[in-house]
């Protein structure tokens, strides 16, 4: 039986679409004619739309950080319940070439369209808040998220998380579609601070302080081995939605778990003693969720947190009754995690 292609595309741009054909030439004698030919389509209509300018922001952004699977979710869904808050949805990271002239019109056409998060089954909507990553990647900046289309070259996706691992025009694509997003998304709502989560952006703490001068960090952490477990299982799901090459694909974890620990190593070294940062265990903010919260807002200047408590009571309550995934490790897994990541365990007080 053949292999039918993704289940879904994303809306990758013209200049994406390059960008995937110099980095994975490797890998495109797998894809189907038909499906480039599709993307190429695409990528040239939505070329017409994507030249328009951002403005500005009139404040600096607030940034969630943390690896994958940490709670950045759940801390980025929480935080947006503060009306001081804009963020981008769904749509428009899904759509970033023209999300700014055809969102409005696509929710009055269709609805808050809703859909079930594979990897953890949240409820999500085109209107919730989403990883700014999605919106980079499809207009062609380098990410880790290359990953879901080219499996069996994660090692090389992930690698281009890190900013001093891009070439110079690289680098400068990345900032400037960062500017341009980041200014598009908040010329919808100017008035508000603009909260944007990504967690590859824990390698670029640095370049987010150079383009976004005053920007404010929040940075989030979890149980390593629940982190990798987690992880796998988020890369495992995507590959069936999104990958542009056949099964099989190889066992993510051996790739995750060395990236895992220089993600939050190069994360701390960036946030360790800034004024601009606060960091949180999931641990403790499932645990005492007002108190951290509150610990939050105080670090970063972010308001009266009393204000705005009852905005995060009603969020709380309602995803209150929401199952994790229980995933097991092998013996062989956590030696490899343990052996990864045992800064982590040590620093943060997690059990090995």
């Amino acid at each position: 039986m053949s292999w039918p292609g993704p289940q879904n595309r994303l809306n990758l741009s013209r200049d994406a679409w390059q960008s995937l054909k110099r980095v994975y030439a490797d890998q495109l004698g797998d894809v189907p004619w038909k499906l480039k030919a599709s993307y190429g389509f695409l990528s040239r209509y939505l070329s017409l739309l994507e030249r328009r300018e951002s403005p500005a922001l009139k404040a600096p952004p607030v940034f969630i950080v943390g690896h994958w699977r940490s709670g950045t979710t759940f801390l980025h869904e929480l935080l947006v319940c503060d009306p001081q808050f804009a963020y981008p949805s769904t749509y428009a990271c899904m759509n970033p070439q023209h999300f700014v002239m055809t969102e409005r019109g696509a929710e009055k056409l269709s609805g808050n369209v809703e859909a079930t998060r594979p990897m953890d089954a949240m409820k999500i909507s085109s209107a919730s808040p989403q990883e700014d990553e999605f919106a980079l990647l499809c207009l062609g900046a380098r990410s880790p998220y290359e990953g879901v289309l080219f499996p069996q070259r994660l090692r090389r996706a992930l690698q281009s998380g890190a900013f001093e691992a891009l070439s110079p025009a690289e680098q400068e694509t990345w900032k400037r579609l960062m500017v341009r997003f980041a200014g598009q998304v908040g010329s919808k709502a100017p008035d508000r601070t603009l909260l944007l989560k990504s967690p590859p952006h824990g390698w670029r703490v640095s370049v987010l302080r150079e383009l976004f001068a005053g920007a404010r960090f929040v940075h989030i952490v979890r149980d390593p081995f629940d982190v990798a477990a987690s992880t796998r299982r988020m890369w495992q799901q995507l590959y069936g939605i999104y990958a542009l090459t056949p099964p099989p694909y190889p066992d993510p974890l051996p790739d995750i778990a060395p990236f895992q620990a220089q993600l939050l190593a190069a994360t701390d070294r960036a946030m360790d003693g800034a004024k601009d940062s606060c960091t949180v265990r999931f641990e403790d903010l499932m645990s005492a969720p007002h108190r951290e919260l509150e610990r939050i807002y105080a670090t970063l200047e972010l308001g009266d947190y009393a204000a705005v408590r009852p905005r995060f009571e009603a969020q709380l309550a309602k995803n209150a009754g929401h199952q994790k995934n229980v995933l097991k490790l092998s013996d062989d897994d956590r030696a490899l995690i343990r052996r990864c990541s045992s800064a982590t365990i040590e620093k943060y007080r997690y059990s090995s």
